[in-house]
């Protein structure tokens, strides 16, 4: 008999999430930063590689200030 603790093979295993089935890792974050920020981190690349998408189909000079501020955020590793 065991005291406390888990059952062996009880819940999901290590690294799954519950609906993508994307590894995962534990991370801490600072109080600053808010759940709905850290929930929209895939959102926010998703719309980067849209609108990065965008710019290199469009050679088109009004993009120049668009293009620098992506290279700023992929530099960040976004």
């Amino acid at each position: 008999m065991t005291r406390g603790g888990y059952r062996k093979g009880a819940g999901r295993p290590k690294g799954t999430t519950k609906g993508e089935g994307m590894p995962t890792k534990v991370v801490r974050v600072s109080v600053d930063i808010s759940k709905d920020e850290i929930d929209n981190i895939q959102t926010l690349k998703d719309i980067l590689n849209h609108w990065e998408d965008r710019v290199i189909l469009e050679d088109n000079p009004r993009y120049y200030y668009l293009k620098q501020m992506l290279e700023e955020i992929r530099a960040l590793g976004y």
